[in-house]
């Protein structure tokens, strides 16, 4: 009789056993990285804000974006940037192929500030990540904003 219920036991164990198994197999074989959207390129981004008004320069049109210029201080060859309007953030992206860059930043031919980058890239599963190792920015007081990741230039 013992017997009987532990084949009965059994036979209704086996296909959660079965399913379990097939799981388990299945999970190793699937590729995480399909579901893993990685961060886009690193990009510096800055505000340039009166340090006695604390108003953003190029919101309220002390600035015209058609006049910052911002160029590579090793070849001096100008670098193309993004403005994002709603809260006149500067994005520049920085190259991926290089561990250092100097930038000089402009406004008309006035020279605002420099800033020097160190990254490097952290090679992971599915993605590979560049992060800052050190920014350094000459000729100007600045904040960071370490939980966007956004830098304000102080401009007297």
């Amino acid at each position: 009789m013992q017997k009987n219920n532990l084949y009965n036991l059994l036979q209704k164990l086996f296909p959660l056993f079965a399913l379990l198994i097939i799981f388990s197999v299945s999970s190793c074989e699937t590729n995480d990285c399909e579901t893993v959207v990685c961060a886009p390129n690193s990009t510096f981004q800055f505000q340039l804000i009166d340090k006695n008004s604390g108003e953003n320069l190029l919101a309220n049109g002390t600035y015209q974006i058609s006049n910052l210029n911002i160029t590579t201080t090793e070849s001096e060859s100008e670098v193309g940037f993004e403005l994002t309007t709603e809260n006149a953030i500067v994005s520049l992206e920085t190259p991926n192929n290089t561990e250092s860059i100097n930038y000089a930043v402009q406004i008309s031919s006035e020279n605002l500030f420099q800033v020097a980058i160190e990254k490097e890239r952290i090679t992971g599963e599915c993605c590979s990540v560049i992060n800052f190792t050190s920014v350094a920015i000459s000729s100007v007081d600045f904040q960071i904003n370490s939980e966007l990741g956004t830098y304000t230039i102080l401009i007297e």
